[in-house]
């Protein structure tokens, strides 16, 4: 049976809004995976960017069996962005999630992360971990921010922002975001500036303004694909370094007051860093993925080995130069990497 969770004397009211485009192979799915929530939104908004598939017939059927589906089209295509706006002009929740059309959440999550919001309403934001899928569905790793693996509950502005730019420690997990619309609007929603780090500055701010509610569990599964605009960034550095840029030039101009200088700093030095990890490991991907046939003869394989070897190298060196240019403590950032290989180790059997 579901249940329903409400605050003293008032409801929260959850919405989730899903914008799509051209996701006809993964969006039941994704619908499915929201409307079997043990704790279901109150308003679920789906807005289509004017897709060529058959995307709509799919929502369209969900719409007309679930009352609780809000479709909307957009006659021309806008771009995730102004879709997302879009919704959110017409949403009526206390507190938002936006599922992107190709991704699916997993049981508890609403329930779970409700609850937590309703304890401390204080705060504007509740995050996660989460799980990388394939195209196919299948498990990769475990997506969870450095240094986060134990902290269940209420974090405060200052504590969080510590964590944050600790070393080895990145952004919480935008796919798992739930928003406070009130904190959200009051923080101006997403930026017209940004596109891939939008999440990530919003993030940023409200913790800075009011602390996060955080579960270190993994709730979302996040597709990778090469036709996302997840990918689209991530396979392009020189996209990335602007964006980051764009976004790093935001929190110092608008956010100085709220934010001290010195946790910019450290954090953009994270943020580059970040740019130039992501490479590496798309770089070892794509370079194994290429030459995975050579693992059919002794050479071959003696071959790939050192490819492998290499990159990693490349990656240690990356590391190095991190931790000797922010003259930052090799002792916490060993603590953190085991903390990280334990947690990954303690939840291998989840992929699957």
């Amino acid at each position: 049976m579901k249940s329903e969770l409400q605050a003293p004397g008032k409801k929260l009211i959850l919405s989730v809004l899903m914008p799509n485009y051209n996701c006809a192979r993964y969006i039941a799915e994704a619908i499915e995976s929201i409307l079997n929530q043990s704790r279901p939104p109150d308003e679920f908004i789906i807005c289509d960017d004017a897709s060529t598939d058959n995307s709509v017939e799919i929502i369209e059927a969900y719409a007309q069996r679930h009352p609780v589906i809000k479709f909307i089209r957009n006659e021309t295509n806008l771009g995730s962005l102004d879709t997302f706006n879009r919704m959110l002009d017409i949403t009526t929740g206390d507190y938002l999630y936006a599922a992107p059309s190709d991704n699916y959440i997993l049981p508890g999550f609403f329930e779970k992360a409700t609850r937590l919001l309703t304890t401390y309403p204080e705060t504007g934001l509740f995050a996660a971990f989460a799980y990388a899928i394939n195209v196919k569905g299948r498990r990769i790793e475990i997506q969870y921010s450095p240094g986060m693996t134990s902290k269940t509950g209420f974090i405060p502005p200052e504590e969080m922002l510590a964590i944050m730019t600790q070393v080895g420690c990145g952004m919480l997990n935008g796919n798992t975001f739930i928003f406070k619309r009130l904190n959200m609007l009051e923080c101006g929603g997403f930026s017209k500036e940004l596109h891939y780090y939008n999440d990530v500055l919003l993030g940023f701010v409200m913790i800075a303004k009011s602390g996060v509610c955080f579960i270190p569990e993994p709730f979302v599964c996040v597709r990778y694909r090469s036709e996302s605009l997840s990918a689209k960034y991530q396979l392009n550095s020189e996209l990335m370094r602007e964006e980051a840029a764009k976004m790093m030039g935001i929190l110092r101009r608008s956010y100085h007051d709220i934010i001290p200088a010195a946790i910019l700093d450290a954090y953009g030095k994270n943020v580059y860093y970040d740019i130039y990890f992501q490479n590496i490991y798309s770089l070892r991907k794509s370079t194994l993925t290429k030459y995975s046939q050579l693992n059919k003869s002794p050479v071959g394989r003696l071959f790939y080995f050192i490819i492998n070897m290499f990159l990693y190298i490349k990656y240690a060196f990356v590391i190095i130069h991190y931790l000797y240019s922010n003259k930052l403590n090799i002792v916490t950032f060993i603590r953190n990497y085991i903390s990280n290989v334990l947690y990954e180790i303690k939840h291998k059997r989840l992929l699957r």
